[in-house]
């Protein structure tokens, strides 16, 4: 997999190409994506419908294997943003952050970057450029991750991936992000950067009807 469209928000690109401990942390997520292929995504997607669980999209199938990928270099999934009562419940899954890394840059400083999967409703999009935020920023809840000056980093679907890849109709695509991240532009002091995936060159996914259910199989069909 790679990424087909970058948008830089208060320099977040400019700071991982000259931070470098940052820039190595970035580079741990290009290379652990460019680690996945297309084909090992088909695999994937057609194992969770073959073990009885009927999906549709390709987003489950990557989910897994960017978690895969970056928890194998180190990376903290599901971290609570707090660590106060009543925020570190596994029902309060509004408050965790998908995956972040922590580092020390030369001077001592506090840094990292806080990552944000978002394949879900557009609704959410407000919240998923804001978690990134609230992992950086001073709050007065305790904090259980803390990025310190870093930036967050929104990874998306494309709107080719989410028509290939059969997402539901209702998931923000690249094009919907940077739209909220202009109209948020003021409140979001965090240096973010939204990275949108490409859609897979050699395949898409064919809605199939499940016999007997009302839910849709994808079905990978190749050109």
């Amino acid at each position: 997999m790679k990424f087909e469209s970058l948008y830089s928000h208060r320099f977040a690109k400019d700071i991982l190409g000259s931070v470098p401990e940052l820039s190595a942390l970035w580079n741990e997520i290009e290379v652990a994506l460019g680690e996945i292929s297309e084909e090992e995504v088909a695999s994937v997607h057609n194992d969770i419908n073959d073990s009885g669980e009927i999906t549709k999209s390709l987003s489950k199938a990557i989910n897994f294997l960017i978690d895969d990928r970056l928890t194998s270099r180190s990376w903290i999934p599901q971290t609570s943003l707090f660590s106060a009562q009543g925020y570190t419940s596994k029902n309060e899954t509004a408050w965790t952050l998908d995956f972040s890394k922590s580092v020390s840059l030369q001077d001592g400083r506090l840094s990292g970057i806080a990552i944000e999967v978002a394949f879900n409703h557009g609704e959410a999009a407000a919240w998923n450029l804001m978690k990134p935020v609230l992992a950086a920023e001073v709050n007065f809840l305790p904090k259980q991750v803390n990025i310190g000056e870093g930036v967050g980093v929104i990874i998306v679907a494309s709107q080719n991936l989410k028509d290939k890849g059969s997402f539901d109709g209702a998931v923000g695509t690249y094009e919907r992000y940077v739209k909220h991240l202009q109209a948020m532009r003021s409140h979001l002091t965090t240096p973010l950067l939204i990275a949108s995936i490409s859609a897979p060159e050699t395949y898409y996914v064919k809605p199939v009807k499940v016999e007997g259910s009302r839910s849709k199989r994808g079905e990978i069909v190749y050109y």
